[in-house]
C-alpha cells in the first residue's frame, strides 16, 4: 500500500514528481524478446517457403496471420512492461516508462491520466498489474500494464542496468536559433 501526504505531494508549486516504479527484470526481458523474435522469423520464414512453393492461398494467408500477431503481441507486452512509474501530481497524470526489445527502456515516456485508469489492481508474485478505462474497441485498453515485483521471501538482487534513473522532463520549448536569424542579429549590431 502506497500512501503520500496530498499536501506535500501538491505544495511548491505541484513541481514535484513522486517515483513509484523504477525496476525491470532485464534478464526475464530478454527471454521474451529472444522467444518473440525467433517465433516472428520462423513464422516470416514459413509464409516466405509457402509463397514459393506456392501453396494454397488459406496456408498463406495462416501464417502472415501468425507472423503480425506475434510481432504485434511482442510489442505489445514490451510496450505494457512497466520499468518506471512516475506520478505527476501537478498535472493529474502517471508516466509510465514501458520497455523495448532486450529490456531496454523507451526514450519517451507514456502519458496515462489518472482519469484513465481504472480502479483496482491485480497483485500476483510477479507483477502488480493494472489496466485503462477505455471503449472495447480500443487496443490500449486490452492488455494489463504489468510492474514486475520480487516474491516474499526472495533476495532483492539488483542488476546495475536493472534501473532506468532520472530522465529530465522537458517544461518549455527553447527555440532554436537558425544561421539567418543570427546573421540577421549580427547585422543590426
Amino acid at each position: 500500500v502506497l500512501a503520500a501526504n496530498r499536501d506535500f505531494l501538491a505544495g511548491g508549486g505541484g513541481a514535484r514528481q513522486v517515483v513509484l516504479h523504477d525496476y525491470r527484470d532485464v534478464a526475464f526481458l530478454k527471454k521474451v524478446s529472444a522467444a518473440g523474435l525467433a517465433s516472428t522469423l520462423m513464422s516470416s520464414s514459413g509464409l516466405a517457403y509457402t509463397i514459393s512453393f506456392g501453396l494454397p492461398a488459406h496456408y498463406v494467408a495462416f501464417l502472415a496471420f501468425q507472423t503480425l500477431g506475434s510481432a504485434a503481441a511482442l510489442y505489445a507486452y514490451l510496450r505494457t512492461y512497466v520499468a518506471r512509474a512516475v506520478l505527476d501530481p501537478k498535472r493529474s497524470q502517471l508516466l509510465v516508462t514501458g520497455c523495448s526489445f532486450f529490456g531496454a527502456p523507451h526514450a519517451t515516456d507514456e502519458r496515462v491520466n489518472l482519469s484513465q485508469l481504472r480502479p483496482g489492481v491485480d497483485v500476483s508474485d510477479h507483477f502488480i498489474k493494472f489496466r485503462l478505462e477505455g471503449s472495447p474497441w480500443d487496443p490500449a485498453c486490452w492488455i494489463w500494464f504489468r510492474m514486475p515485483r520480487v516474491p516474499e521471501g526472495k533476495p532483492v538482487v539488483s542488476r546495475p542496468d536493472a534501473h532506468v534513473g532520472h530522465r529530465i522532463q522537458p517544461t518549455t520549448s527553447i527555440p532554436t536559433p537558425t544561421a539567418a536569424a543570427w546573421e540577421g542579429e549580427q547585422a543590426t549590431t
